[in-house]
């Protein structure tokens, strides 16, 4: 894996978004991830302030932390305010998949490939990578073609630099408020 990757804090910020789509919980999204990259990259507190506030639907990637205590802050407020179940029922979790799978993220190509290049990552093979990812944003996101089609990019790349670029331009993806704004006023223009 390309070590800018690992480093690049939009990519990781997208790979606990997409353990939250996945609907998985705290522990079984940092489980996955620290699977994927290694128990080096993101310590708990901070996989879980951004778990917490994905699944709360805040999706903005591009927020930055000024300290550990302001992440400490954060949670702990959180947890003040509400109890966090560890394992949602069966009707929670189908209404919390119903509003990702609906979510404008789901459409945004830079995103949905940062989700295919993560199950590249995951070490699985390409078939339980497209099972896994239609679980998470359903099967719409991206048909089977163009997921082996970034699949095979992305496994095959000598030196990941197709990841590398494509990484730089997700940096450049605004906030989720950003977005639905753009998207509300190209409504708005097209009536």
């Amino acid at each position: 894996m390309a070590s800018s990757l690992r480093t690049d804090p939009a990519f990781l910020r997208t790979c606990v978004l997409y353990e939250v789509f996945k609907l998985n919980t705290f522990s079984q999204g940092f489980a996955n991830f620290c699977s994927t990259f290694g128990n080096d990259i993101m310590h708990n507190r901070e996989f879980e302030f951004w778990h917490r506030r994905f699944y709360d639907g805040n999706h903005d990637l591009g927020l930055e932390i000024s300290s550990q205590n302001a992440i400490d802050h954060e949670l702990e407020r959180a947890k003040n305010g509400q109890i966090l179940r560890s394992d949602p029922s069966r009707s929670e979790k189908k209404a919390k998949h119903l509003e990702f799978i609906t979510s404008p993220l789901c459409k945004d190509p830079e995103f949905v490939r940062s989700c295919v290049l993560y199950e590249v990552f995951s070490l699985k093979d390409s078939t339980q990578g497209y099972k896994d990812f239609c679980d998470a944003l359903g099967n719409e996101s991206m048909g089977v073609r163009e997921f082996d089609f970034w699949w095979n990019r992305f496994y095959n790349a000598p030196d990941k630099t197709m990841a590398s670029q494509m990484m730089e331009r997700l940096k450049r993806l605004r906030s989720f408020n950003v977005f639905l704004e753009i998207l509300w006023n190209e409504i708005l223009a097209n009536l």
